[in-house]
């Protein structure tokens, strides 16, 4: 016996056939659906393929664009109208005959009143303040003509034998199991949704109660402030954690923690960037030169921060002013902080170390002022004033002018 479903009023008998555009399908056997589709779901069908090759014919369904094929599914077909539906569980027969007081529900014929209803479909009687009858058709408008014209057919409660002893127990016992099952779905739901919240190392969290256990107020940590779990001992008080930029770490209990969410990490760590960077720092541009609001500044190059949190018409940003005195604004992860040793060496087009022949220079365990005459890998060949000739490694070596301001100042002097 084919089995049947009522869906929106309307009765539909299961049949093992390739549906068509328009039908009701029911899947039964999913096989490859990626999530959009499961057992039992009601569909229905936009397109169909006919297949060919090796291409197994198929269809998709409305909100759906994933092929289903049609060994997956059954076809839901309208049941013909008969003398006994069921309704919400309960028997009616059909009569054809005018609604009278006391009827609950009517199926409209389609013969002169169709527009905006359903064939097969119940529908509940209502009265006015009148005490005519009337329904709501599908639009939710209100419906007379088809009641006075006498097109509907009227359902009238078919009186049921009560059930035997043995059927009533056999109903419970398939309840019972049917509860025990949906129980035990909803312990493994629960269980894993508890796996999924618990806590473990490499989480961010945010702190929500500054206490320790005995009550007392904790002064190591600020509520609210976000942190990454590194440690997790088991204990009672189980996670080890530190602040965003490592500066601290700290022990917590478990309720004292919770899951931060990805936008309150991203903004935690936007303003430790910000908190890193200080009025007069030395900072080398990264990327995002030469564009807006960067117009004029130059990637690899180092400028001053004047401002670490400026309002911007593109929010937040950094601002940077150049040796002339121009400014730009820049985003903290486009700046990387320098020294100021970097800065100085910077500013004469060199790295750290570099140093030319004819820099004067000091060394700076003997104080003993001179120029480079040679330049090695690690060692410097030096010369003072005297004509002493010193070879210090360049780390003990301090550059007092370069090469290049020594020949302006010496081509000034000859002028």
């Amino acid at each position: 016996m084919a089995k049947t479903h009522t869906i929106d009023g309307v009765q539909y008998n299961e049949v093992k056939r390739p549906a068509k555009v328009g039908e009701k399908i029911k899947v039964v056997e999913p096989f490859i659906s990626n999530g959009k589709y499961g057992q039992g779901d009601v569909l229905e069908v936009a397109y169909r393929n006919e297949g060919s090759g090796i291409r197994l014919s198929h269809v998709k369904v409305t909100g759906i664009n994933v092929p289903i094929l049609d060994s997956e599914y059954v076809v839901l077909e309208p049941v013909e109208p008969t003398d006994t539906i069921v309704h919400d569980g309960k028997r009616y027969r059909k009569v054809d005959r005018p609604v009278r007081e006391g009827d609950a529900f009517i199926i409209p014929k389609m013969r002169q009143y169709p527009q905006d209803l359903t064939e097969g479909k119940v529908y509940r009687l209502n009265r006015d303040f009148d005490g005519d009858p009337f329904f709501y058709d599908d639009v939710d408008d209100e419906r007379y003509l088809p009641i006075a014209e006498n097109d509907v057919y009227v359902l009238e409660p078919v009186e049921t034998a009560t059930p035997s002893l043995s059927a009533l127990e056999s109903e419970l016992a398939a309840t019972k199991a049917k509860v025990a099952e949906m129980e035990a779905q909803l312990a493994a739901v629960k269980q894993a949704e508890a796996e999924a919240q618990r806590l473990k190392v490499g989480d961010y969290v945010k702190v929500v109660d500054d206490r320790k256990r005995n009550g007392s107020k904790r002064t190591d940590v600020v509520i609210g402030e976000i942190r990454k779990i590194t440690e997790n001992d088991e204990s009672s008080v189980p996670f080890r954690t530190t602040t965003l930029d490592g500066s601290d770490s700290a022990w917590f209990r478990a309720e004292a923690l919770t899951r931060a969410t990805d936008e309150e990490v991203a903004e935690a760590k936007r303003k430790l960037a910000f908190d890193q960077l200080k009025k007069g720092d030395k900072v080398r541009l990264m990327n995002g030169g030469g564009k807006f609001p960067l117009h004029g500044f130059q990637d690899g190059n180092i400028y001053e921060v004047v401002t670490p949190e400026y309002a911007h018409s593109r929010g937040t940003k950094v601002q940077i002013v150049d040796g002339g005195g121009y400014k730009g604004y820049a985003d903290p992860d486009q700046l990387v902080k320098v020294t100021e040793e970097e800065a100085k060496w910077h500013a004469i087009g060199r790295e750290v170390g570099q140093f030319k022949e004819g820099d004067i220079v000091r060394i700076v365990s003997k104080n003993v002022v001179g120029k480079v005459e040679d330049v090695g890998t690690s060692l410097l060949g030096i010369s003072d004033y005297s004509g002493k000739y010193y070879g210090p490694d360049k780390e003990c070596v301090e550059l007092i002018a370069p090469v290049e301001s020594v020949v302006n100042l010496r081509a000034g002097d000859a002028a």
